[in-house]
């Protein structure tokens, strides 16, 4: 199963007690009073994040692969990558 790095920014702060909430992805507060979620998702998950993000009501900004390497661009979880 492969997992892209996606980064999801919602407006409003969210605190680090909602990290383990959010199933276990970073969550920096940003200056310009956004919050952003970072962290390798398949698309399942990528959909249930956003799922509660519209559960708590907060506006969701953008959703993007991430750039940056800091968990790398991609990554393979387990044996067989076709299935």
């Amino acid at each position: 199963m492969t997992k892209q790095v996606y980064e999801i920014r919602v407006e409003g702060f969210l605190g680090d007690r909602w990290e383990s909430w959010f199933e276990g992805l970073t969550i920096r507060q940003l200056q310009c009073g956004q919050s952003l979620l970072k962290g390798p998702m398949d698309q399942a998950m990528l959909q249930g994040v956003l799922l509660k993000v519209g559960d708590l009501g907060l506006k969701l900004i953008s959703v993007q692969p991430s750039k940056s390497g800091g968990l790398g661009e991609t990554f393979t979880i387990g044996k067989d990558q076709d299935g």
